[in-house]
């Protein structure tokens, strides 16, 4: 996928002392850590390899219970 994307959405989730993220714009992204820092360090510097170094404009960040965070601007 080399195409520019304008955003993308990331979904934070939180299971038994582990933390993920996936997006319904990116299929098969993942990003697992331990904590929640982690795991959003992780999904945000693994969005542009998704899209072969192309960054999107704006990451809409949420958690699963679709609250919203601050918008990231890479």
């Amino acid at each position: 996928m080399s195409a520019h994307v304008k955003s993308v959405k990331i979904v934070y989730h939180r299971d038994e002392g582990a933390w993920w993220a996936d997006s319904p714009d990116m299929p098969g992204f993942s990003a697992v850590g331990d904590t929640f820092d982690d795991t959003r360090k992780l999904a945000l510097e693994g969005i542009p390899f998704y899209f072969d170094g192309n960054r999107p404009d704006i990451v809409d960040e949420r958690m699963e219970n679709g609250a919203s965070l601050k918008p990231t601007r890479p």
